[in-house]
């Protein structure tokens, strides 16, 4: 049993040590890096772009341009008109004139001046705190760990309560102004008893807001199929909207933080919710109340805006034939070459939502925006900023295997690279060391290994005490780069002698020479001197 053992752990112990010694260099080669890199950002003299120059436009093509670059807004009689900006002085004084959709000017003046009230559309919800943003508020990442508290204000303005959200269990915690545990906060409300606090959902974002006479923000907070509102003075979670077989894909809102005691006379107060199977729903306030648009299927959510009166309910849709430009910088060289010389045809149509969801026609403008080579010319040369120059050296020494890492963590090239923070802290984080110190210049990559692989060669060729350890250890530099070269040096730094038969250079960890193969020259025997310990002279 002893024997067995001993064997077992003399079989560990090697790839053990290799595994351990390799993580600590990965790690030291990546903090490095990044020291390089972040260093070179701060104390480099940043490199100024040069654009490449602009062509010439004709009258014909400014004319064309002027167009497609007017703002197009509808009034609530479906009416369309197209605003130029024909002089702004730092954002202040700005002089428009207001077209109707046959280019007939029909105003003109300063823009807060303009007589027109036009259709106020839902904006999608930005800000607040995203999946990326809470992942990197866990502490997976390399910033600093905190915690989302929500706190509760008394009329004195002296905090009475906290309550803090937990990612794990995924609820928040109450606390009393002496740190003591007051309740829970989850999917199914709010409770005095830990088992019964309910997670709420995979997260994706929450925004908040206070109300004038309020003394805690309220949370709209957002799972993959759910919508809450928490109310943390009132004690009230309530669910907004819920999507069982289905997944929220853009959401935007109008009025819905105004208090409901002052609306506004002309704006509903709404939620409106795209999902990813293309169902498009509407969430009213006071009282509570949804509504399913009939919408066609081949409509993105993001191509759609809502604005709601009192009395009207409309929808606009922007389209266009418009091939999308691919995330992926290597694919946009070609995508470019495409699409410049062609002109494309962009529409707005304005429909109106009945109460049963379906849509009625109401307006509609198109007009054709002319060739994109027209008007700029997009250089795709790789960026000259001295942090990306850095960049290129610095990462020539990282592993081989971050490059088709990336690719994998990175999956479908057309999504959003903020997607990947929302699956998971560690996906997160891995995604993130693939990307920032992937091999970004091949040539040099590739020389690096090279330089590398031929250092480790020379080191073990005189060291090397089989075949098969031998090649192991070159190709472990191969793969790991740097990382991997020190690795071998830590674990292969041994003593040479030379051989006395031939003269070449040998390790001491093999009885015969690698070269020669003449054994090491074994001392002569002296006579044993024996010693006597202990005998009396009697």
């Amino acid at each position: 049993m002893n024997m067995t053992l001993k064997n077992l752990t003399g079989y560990i112990s090697t790839p053990a040590k290799t595994l351990m010694t390799l993580i600590i260099f990965l790690i030291a080669v990546l903090f490095l890096q990044g020291a390089i890199i972040g260093m070179v950002g701060v104390f480099g003299t940043p490199e100024k772009r040069t654009e490449p120059p602009q062509p010439e436009l004709t009258d014909i093509q400014k004319e064309r341009w002027r167009i497609d670059n007017m703002q197009k807004k509808f009034l609530p009689d479906g009416t369309i008109h197209l605003i130029e900006t024909v002089q702004e002085y730092k954002g202040f004084l700005k002089i428009v004139n207001v077209y109707d959709a046959n280019e007939t000017l029909l105003w003109d003046g300063k823009g807060g001046e303009n007589p027109y009230q036009y259709l106020s559309w839902a904006e999608f919800l930005q800000g607040g705190i995203g999946a990326a943003l809470m992942n990197q508020l866990q502490g997976v990442t390399s910033r600093f760990s905190r915690t989302l508290v929500i706190p509760v204000i008394d009329e004195e303005r002296q905090i009475i309560q906290r309550w803090r959200y937990e990612p794990g269990p995924d609820y928040f915690i109450g606390f009393d102004w002496k740190g003591r545990k007051i309740g829970y906060a989850g999917s199914k409300g709010f409770t005095e008893i830990k088992k019964e606090a309910k997670p709420f959902g995979e997260f994706n974002r929450v925004v908040d807001w206070c109300y004038r006479d309020h003394h805690a923000p309220i949370l709209l907070w957002q799972t993959t199929n759910r919508i809450y509102q928490i109310d943390f003075e009132k004690r009230k979670v309530e669910i907004l909207l819920d999507i069982h077989d289905d997944e929220i894909e853009k959401v935007a809102w109008q009025n819905w933080q105004v208090e409901t005691t002052k609306p506004d006379i002309r704006l509903l107060n709404f939620i409106y919710v795209a999902t990813k199977k293309g169902s498009h729903i509407l969430v009213f306030r006071n009282p509570i109340e949804r509504l399913t648009i009939n919408v066609p299927r081949q409509w993105k959510g993001g191509r759609n805006q809502i604005a709601a009166l009192q009395d009207k309910i409309f929808l606009k849709h922007y389209g266009s034939d418009w091939e999308p430009a691919p995330r992926q910088y290597r694919l946009r060289k070609a995508w470019w070459e495409r699409t410049k010389s062609k002109s494309n045809r962009m529409w707005y149509e304005l429909y109106e939502v009945e109460r049963d969801g379906n849509l009625k026609f109401i307006n509609r403008f198109e007009w054709k925006r002319p060739p994109l080579a027209e008007k700029v010319t997009v250089s795709w040369n790789e960026p000259d900023d001295v942090r990306w120059k850095t960049k290129k050296f610095v990462t020539a020494v990282s592993s081989p295997l971050f490059n088709p890492a990336y690719r994998f963590f990175r999956g479908d090239p057309w999504l959003d690279e903020f997607d990947f923070y929302s699956r998971s802290p560690w996906y997160a984080l891995t995604f993130e060391i693939t990307r920032d110190y992937k091999a970004t210049r091949m040539v040099l990559h590739c020389s690096a290994i090279v330089l590398m692989v031929c250092a480790a060669f020379w080191h073990a060729w005189s060291r090397r005490t089989s075949w098969g350890r031998f090649v192991f250890w070159l190709v472990f530099v191969a793969v790991f780069n740097l990382a991997g070269f020190l690795t071998y040096l830590a674990l292969n730094h041994t003593t040479v002698t030379r051989c006395p038969a031939c003269g070449k250079k040998r390790g001491l960890e093999r009885s015969d020479c690698p070269t020669c193969g003449a054994l090491l020259p074994i001392p002569e025997r002296r006579e044993t001197d024996l010693i006597l310990v202990g005998q009396s002279n009697s």
